[in-house]
């Protein structure tokens, strides 16, 4: 009978310690809701990534397109009818640079898709890219070409060829 009294003694300390974790519990919870509107959410983390290849990379590409070329002509007041007016097209192009030579085009990163903008050129294809080392400057360029969609007033797909110089600096060039 006395170890059976002993269990009961320890069940009704055990109610007693989860009742008061209850209860903490249950103030913790008050108290978050209660500062719930001066929380700060925590600030997103930037992951850098630094490639040492472009094979298999992620890019983001910055373009500037025009219908027209830049007037060398001082004369502003003058207008010719037979030029269309000058037009700019840009944006940005998020590219991946397979290891087998081929590109994709990725989605926007977090960003509403922006394509339908009227200065907004459509980038229908990506070709394959290289790395080719330059004759003339002994230096490292990134080649690729595709297939640009622009809108009114040209409204037609024309093939762009696209050249970057790839910097290695920092890199272990051994």
């Amino acid at each position: 009978v006395g170890s059976n009294n002993n269990g009961s003694g320890e069940v009704e300390q055990l109610k007693q310690t989860a009742s008061k974790l209850r209860a903490e519990a249950q103030a913790a919870e008050s108290a978050l809701r209660s500062s719930k509107g001066t929380v700060i959410p925590p600030s997103p983390t930037v992951i850098e990534t630094t490639y040492l290849d472009l094979n298999d990379s992620c890019w983001e590409i910055t373009y500037r397109f025009a219908n027209e070329p830049e007037s060398n002509d001082d004369n502003s007041d003058r207008i010719n009818k037979d030029q269309p007016e000058r037009k700019t097209y840009g944006g940005k192009l998020q590219l991946h640079f397979r290891d087998d030579g081929y590109t994709d085009i990725l989605p926007p990163a977090g960003e509403e898709d922006t394509s339908t903008e009227s200065n907004t050129a459509i980038f229908e294809k990506v070709w394959g890219w290289d790395a080719e080392t330059s004759t003339e400057d002994s230096l490292e360029y990134l080649l690729f070409s595709a297939d640009v969609r622009l809108p009114p007033p040209v409204s037609t797909s024309e093939r762009f060829y696209f050249q970057a110089r790839v910097d290695k600096e920092g890199m272990d060039k051994n």
